[in-house]
């Protein structure tokens, strides 16, 4: 299964996203519209610029409130998607992602929306591109994907498929009946995996703010991919998380999160044997905290309150070790070095962490698939 997510998940200019992304092993990204209008040079140069890293330009989106409008918005909208194809033609994309209508003044007759879906649809078809619907949790009249899926069979065109987006499903309390009994996979035009705590809040700024990735929030995104996997879904798994912390971080970082919450889904929903046995931590040797010698004395107090005393010092390097009974911490404070630079992202905080494996192979496999640092310390023991 490929893995891929969309530029709004980043913070970041778009280069940083797509660096960010590759890095963290993506196969592809969807550009949002927003990530396209902000950059300098040309769509043609951003197709370069992802071909460069390696990325496949999955999808263009998100178009808007283009079915059931009444004139002349209807016209003007789908003289706009005649220009967007050719934008998507020059991103080399032949994916285009839009969303159900949040207009009040939108109709509400679901014949007439088929039509408008079958003839975008048509003018897809004209320009080999495929189309995805998908249900907005604020849709005015559909916010349900079940009735998203019934527009999709109403159009009854091959050019359009619908999305899936678990956010936007769970956020509204539907269930995973309609796409185990009903959606065929070949109406499947694009699926994005997106997690939220449970929060009982407007569902507008639910999902402006709080979406994290899988595995990270309440909604049952396993079971959405056991449904998938049973139909003999291989296409994108996507990310598409509007998350203030997110768009606040680091874009490498954020990136990685993502992969690996991809990773821990698709193991959690595998049936085939894992490629390596599953290492066992028998204990840790050692906590390192990233500190400066200004800002460690309240540390250093709480840990003393704690039973906590130093009992080694580095010969040559500013790092000291505190103990209580089994228990090692250390405190390094030494200027270069990776526990300096944690510090200075994050502050007074955890940077290491020594383990105590039963496999030392196992566990260095692992930690290359997710993407963390590790090195042996000595037999038996991983950093």
């Amino acid at each position: 299964m490929k893995t891929a997510l969309a530029t709004v998940t980043l913070s970041g200019t778009l280069r940083e996203k797509f660096a960010a992304a590759a890095r963290a092993g993506f196969d592809g990204v969807e550009i949002f519209e927003n990530d396209l209008t902000q950059f300098e040079g040309s769509a043609k140069d951003v197709r370069l610029m992802a071909d460069d890293f390696g990325l496949e330009i999955i999808a263009l989106q998100p178009f808007r409130d283009m079915e059931g409008m009444p004139e002349p918005q209807r016209r003007l909208k789908f003289s706009m998607f005649q220009k967007k194809m050719q934008l998507a033609h020059e991103l080399g994309t032949q994916r285009l992602l839009f969303c159900s209508n949040v207009q009040a003044y939108s109709s509400a007759d679901r014949e007439r929306c088929a039509a408008d879906l079958h003839e975008l649809a048509v003018m897809a078809a004209q320009e080999n591109i495929k189309l995805g619907y998908e249900a907005l949790a604020w849709g005015y009249h559909i916010a349900d994907y079940p009735d998203a899926w019934d527009l999709v069979k109403r159009a009854d065109h091959p050019n359009l498929g619908i999305v899936l987006d678990t956010f936007h499903m769970f956020s509204r309390g539907n269930t995973l009946d309609c796409l185990r009994d009903e959606i065929t996979l070949d109406k499947i035009a694009l699926v994005q995996v997106a997690d939220a705590p449970s929060l009982q809040m407007d569902v507008l700024q639910y999902s402006r703010h709080f979406r994290c990735f899988p595995g990270q929030g309440d909604m049952p995104v396993v079971e959405f991919l056991n449904v998938l996997k049973a139909k003999g879904f291989d296409d994108y798994l996507s990310h598409e998380i509007f998350n203030d912390e997110f768009r606040s971080s680091s874009p490498l970082k954020k990136a990685i999160d993502g992969k690996r919450s991809l990773l821990w889904l698709d193991d959690q929903t595998s049936t085939l044997e894992p490629a390596f046995k599953t290492p066992s931590v028998e204990d840790i040797e050692f906590v390192e905290f990233g500190i400066d010698v200004q800002g460690s004395n309240e540390l250093i107090d709480l840990l003393e309150s704690l039973g906590f005393s130093e009992t080694h010092r580095h010969k040559s390097k500013d790092v000291s070790l505190m103990r209580q009974g089994n228990i090692n911490l250390i405190l390094n404070r030494e200027p270069q070095s990776q526990a300096r630079e944690h510090y200075q992202q994050h502050g007074v905080s955890v940077c290491a962490l020594a383990l105590a494996c039963n496999d030392i192979k196992s566990t260095l496999a692992l930690a290359s698939v997710i993407n963390v640092s590790a090195s042996v310390i000595k037999q038996g023991r991983v950093s």
